[in-house]
């Protein structure tokens, strides 16, 4: 039966002016709402009815081809599950017949033997009663033989198998062990004689000896027996035992030692735990990734010690929170000096002169010297991973150009240094470096290479008779010193010597070539000069500068500024006096530019 959705015919009243939103809504819904019936009924409901027909079909198929292979399955199989099923129920039945019938006749015999007993105790006393017991029990094994034989080979192999398991057991926990015996008395079982070598050591340890006091020594005999594991002793337990016997004034108590090393025996430990532990308070710092532990580490080991070897718990405290003198090593860097070494291990340079004679005359890099200072008793061992940021250093990259002269570098790009974050783990051995190892590395910034222009030209020689190039031929090796301005005079005119190009008051003046600044300063009539020597016997000069940007021994590259136009000295206006000389002769310098 299908339900339809048919819109009411009502009739319209005036809107309340006080809820005009709902009724809006209201009329919107009851225009949808036809179409909404008429989509449903004329597409989603067929296509749900199709929906369900098939899947019951498909459902009523599978189960249909079940049934078929489970009724072809018993056709097959079943007189073969039939007949391995009734074997297999008879043999548990024959399982459960084995078991049950010797516990009903043992259950049977058990009530005979009490009812026999009863009867004939009744009659004739109890002595009759258990002798008619005992012919009960005798007949009842006469009368069960195959039975009893039976249980026997079912339990003799358990209880043989039982006796087998615990013999393996015990003989596993037996082992040869070597006797140690003093003066006929056993002192205990050992693995081997080196136990006894580290317990008559560690026994010597605990021992303080006052001056004049024999030594105790004791002198073993060893026998070899078959012992349980558990009597074996360990070095610590075979001094006490040691120490036992030696007859003396023992007292247990915790024996302190450092590394190996015995210092003294405490009773209460407590106190020299604190103290330890505030010297590790010091070096300790709020991070969570670090140990802060001792170079050589402590423990007390509880034992028997003789009496003279407990010592005053402010004794040992003031031993381990004192100082002590160290010898050490230290290669020398380059760039080290004597004082610096001295300073930077905080020992003073006569100290350092005393341990090492003829540093001050001999203090090259590679060689070892010897320093020495305090330290503390107890040196502390700290381990903290950091991350940090570290500089990248940026490259040199060399370009050979025949442009300039040898002798002359240019850098046409400025280098960078770069940063990587680090990862490490960091090692100090009293609050001093001793130890770095890198886990990771991170790059955050490239480095940027430097790039220099090195000059491979080798300068033109001029041969000052004459030679050489013609007037106006370049060689192309020099370049134009004041390429801003304009050629106002040239070389030999009137007698002049150089070449003047007119500029504005303050424009750069660059270096025709690279070389040496062998003058840099008021030059006579050239007023402010700058002269450069270019090998070979070339020297270049440049005058009337209103100012000067190198010095004199100053390496200048080509094109490198080096001065500003000016008219100092004997000039009639700003310009650029330009020389060449060769040999100390003047050349014209068209030759070269």
């Amino acid at each position: 039966m299908a339900f339809r959705f048919v819109k009411k015919k009502t009739e319209q009243t005036a809107k309340p002016e006080q809820r005009p939103d709902r009724t809006s809504s209201r009329n919107l819904v009851s225009a949808w709402m036809p179409a909404c019936s008429e989509f449903y009924y004329n597409y989603m409901e067929p296509l749900f009815n199709t929906t369900f027909r098939i899947c019951a079909l498909t459902i009523k198929g599978v189960m249909r081809r079940c049934k078929r292979f489970g009724q072809f399955l018993r056709r097959k199989l079943g007189p073969q599950l039939g007949a391995f099923g009734a074997s297999c129920r008879s043999f548990w039945n024959e399982i459960l017949r084995g078991f049950k019938t010797p516990l009903f006749i043992i259950r049977r015999g058990f009530y005979l033997i009490q009812r026999n007993y009863y009867m004939a105790a009744e009659r004739q006393g109890k002595l009759h009663g258990f002798t008619v017991s005992v012919k009960t029990i005798l007949e009842g094994a006469s009368n069960n033989r195959r039975l009893i034989h039976r249980g026997l080979n079912y339990v003799l192999p358990c209880v043989m198998v039982t006796i087998l398991i615990m013999v393996v057991v015990f003989t596993q926990n037996l082992t040869f062990a070597v006797q140690v015996s003093y003066n006929g008395q056993p002192v205990g079982y050992i693995q081997d004689e080196t136990v006894f070598e580290s317990a008559e050591q560690k026994m010597q340890q605990r021992i303080v000896y006052v001056e004049g006091e024999d030594v105790i020594d004791i002198i073993p005999q060893y026998s070899v027996s078959l012992v349980s594991k558990n009597e074996i002793l360990d070095d610590e337990a075979l001094a006490d035992n040691m120490i036992r016997l030696s007859n003396l004034d023992i007292i247990e108590a915790q024996g302190f030692y450092i590394g190996d090393q015995f210092y003294g025996a405490v009773q209460d430990p407590e106190a020299l735990t604190e103290a330890l532990e505030s010297i590790l308070d010091a070096y300790r710092s709020d991070s969570s990734n670090e140990t802060v532990e001792f170079e050589q580490p402590y423990d007390f080991r509880p034992g028997l010690y003789l009496a003279s070897s407990v010592v005053d718990t402010n004794e040992l405290i003031d031993m381990v929170t004192s100082q002590k003198q160290e010898e050490r090593t230290y290669t020398i860097q380059s760039g080290d000096t004597p004082y610096e070494i001295a300073q930077d291990n905080n020992i003073s340079l006569n100290e350092l002169v005393a341990l090492n004679p003829g540093i001050l005359e001999n203090c090259m890099p590679g060689d070892t010297v010897k320093l020495q200072g305090s330290v503390p008793f107890m040196s502390v061992k700290v381990s903290r991973t950091l991350t940090y940021e570290e500089s990248i250093p940026y490259e040199t990259v060399e370009v050979s150009d025949k442009k300039y002269l040898k002798g002359t570098k240019v850098t046409t790009q400025e280098g960078e240094n770069g940063t990587r974050q680090v990862t490490a783990t960091v090692e100090y051995v009293n609050g001093v470096e001793v130890g770095r190892t890198v886990l990771d590395s991170v790059v955050t910034k490239e480095p940027v290479e430097k790039h220099v222009t090195v000059g491979s030209a080798e300068p033109t020689v001029v041969v000052p008779s004459g030679g050489g190039l013609a007037p106006g031929t370049g060689s192309g090796m020099f370049i134009n010193p004041c390429p801003s301005g304009y050629v106002s005079q040239e070389f030999g005119h009137a007698g002049h010597k150089g070449m003047d190009i007119a500029s504005g008051y303050g424009n750069p003046i660059y270096a025709s070539a690279g070389g040496t600044v062998i003058l840099a300063r008021w030059y006579s009539g050239y007023g402010k000069c700058v002269m450069i020597d270019h090998g070979n016997g070339i020297v270049t000069l440049y005058g009337h500068a209103s100012n000067l940007y190198v010095s004199q021994g100053q390496v200048v590259a080509q094109g490198q500024p080096i001065a500003a136009v000016g008219s100092t000295g004997w000039s009639s206006g700003n310009h650029c006096h330009f020389e060449i000389r060769v040999n100390g002769q003047t050349v014209n310098p068209r030759r070269y530019l």
